[in-house]
């Protein structure tokens, strides 16, 4: 429907059932918004500058307060598959700050962490968790004909440590959500 989640995460997506099917449903849409709209109109939600979301499960430009897209949901998305497909969150951290920096590296391949995964997924979930927006896939449609096969394309199309311009990003990143939790505290 055109619309970014901002807050994809397992406790979002439920499992209806229609008919004899059951389907995931996405849930929560509070914090949904078109790409389209600029970062101004999100200060009728939030203090103008505050991070929106799961920490556990942003995207690294929602982090940095940049613009949305559909790439900020396959990002969240490639996390839940993580998480579904292992058992365990691939940037898993004592704190949401240090989480945030591990997002600069790439986690484990799911096929390693989690034996007898098609090798296949590794490709594709590495691909939906490129720290870099444009590298990831570009909708939720890419990534479900990529799990159906469909797409014989899911390699990585870049390294996360690729430039030192990466590593800047995650460090901010970072910094951004400390002072978040800083300002929480001091409600």
């Amino acid at each position: 429907v055109g619309l970014v989640h901002r807050d994809l995460k397992p406790g979002n997506v439920m499992l209806a059932k229609r008919g004899s099917v059951s389907q995931a449903v996405l849930m929560d849409l509070g914090l949904a918004l078109r790409p389209e709209e600029s970062l101004d109109s999100q200060s009728k939600l939030t203090v103008p500058g505050g991070i929106i979301g799961t920490p556990r499960y942003m995207a690294p430009e929602q982090f940095e307060g940049a613009k949305v897209s559909a790439a900020t949901d396959i990002y969240a998305l490639g996390l839940v598959l993580y998480e579904m497909t292992t058992g365990k969150q691939p940037f898993g951290a004592s704190t949401p700050l240090a989480a945030a920096v591990r997002r600069g590296k790439r986690p484990p391949a799911v096929s390693s962490v989690q034996a007898g995964l098609p090798r296949h997924l590794d490709g594709l979930i590495e691909r939906c968790l490129e720290f870099e927006a444009g590298d990831r896939f570009g909708s939720a449609e890419e990534v479900a004909q990529a799990l159906k096969g469909e797409k014989a394309e899911v390699a990585p199309t870049a390294s996360f440590l690729k430039t030192r311009r990466t590593l800047i990003l995650a460090g901010a990143s970072g910094l951004a959500l400390a002072s978040a939790a800083v300002l929480e505290r001091a409600k």
